[in-house]
């Protein structure tokens, strides 16, 4: 097996290896549930504590089980029927995790980056020979 056919295949593996354990590591799935019924649940007395962010809702029924819904933007009524049934409301702040989501969205290609340094060589063969091809180009005469 040649140098480049090793790399790609450990580049394969450790991204598989990655994937596998986010999958397993990532914690205890929560259901996807209608708005509708989380509202049901709530008023039943079902429901413990939501965390509301942006338009979304992930909180924990009284069996312990997770769930998750999106909510609509203008959720104000949404809260108060929550709070009449003894639910605890946590709303998350929505400007401090903006770097944070941003370098998660950036985490695979910096992973891909530090880990498979062929990807960033054929990159950089690639830019170069573009760069050559059009700075050598004279324009020509009229």
């Amino acid at each position: 097996m040649n140098r480049w056919a090793k790399l790609i295949l450990i580049c394969v593996l450790s991204l598989a290896a990655a994937l596998s354990v986010h999958m397993f590591i990532g914690g205890p799935k929560a259901l996807s549930v209608s708005y509708s019924a989380v509202l049901d649940k709530a008023q039943a007395g079902h429901v413990t504590d939501v965390t509301i962010d942006r338009t979304r809702m992930s909180g924990n029924y009284a069996s312990g089980e997770q769930f998750h819904t999106s909510i609509p933007a203008n959720y104000n009524n949404l809260l108060d029927g929550l709070n009449s049934h003894g639910v605890n409301i946590t709303i998350k702040d929505q400007n401090s995790n903006v770097w944070l989501s941003a370098l998660i969205n950036l985490a695979p290609f910096i992973l891909l980056l530090l880990f498979c340094p062929a990807y960033l060589g054929i990159l950089l063969f690639l830019v170069y020979r573009i760069y050559r091809n059009t700075s050598l180009k004279s324009p020509k005469s009229i």
